[in-house]
């Protein structure tokens, strides 16, 4: 049951990072999708374990974001330097 927990948590801050990330200007790909996934369900796992409170959630939630939009765009550099 943690790890649902934890997948649905990354699931939906992947979704809202990648959300986030194409109203800045900025593209994501399939590739950073999948690279920030795991990445974000390894930050959630610490919360699924018992209730949190809002600052807890919202640290870890910030941190991967910025975890995600950088993999996003390290993605986006790879497949962009590949085509070269």
């Amino acid at each position: 049951m943690r790890m649902a927990r934890a997948f649905v948590l990354a699931c939906v801050a992947t979704v809202i990072g990648a959300g986030s990330h194409v109203l800045s200007g900025g593209r994501v790909s399939a590739a950073g999708a999948v690279c920030a996934l795991p990445v974000l369900v390894a930050l959630a796992w610490p919360l699924t374990d018992r209730e949190r409170g809002w600052l807890a959630i919202l640290g870890i939630q910030l941190g991967g974001q910025q975890a995600a939009h950088a993999l996003f765009d390290l993605a986006r550099v790879r497949a962009a330097s590949r085509r070269r």
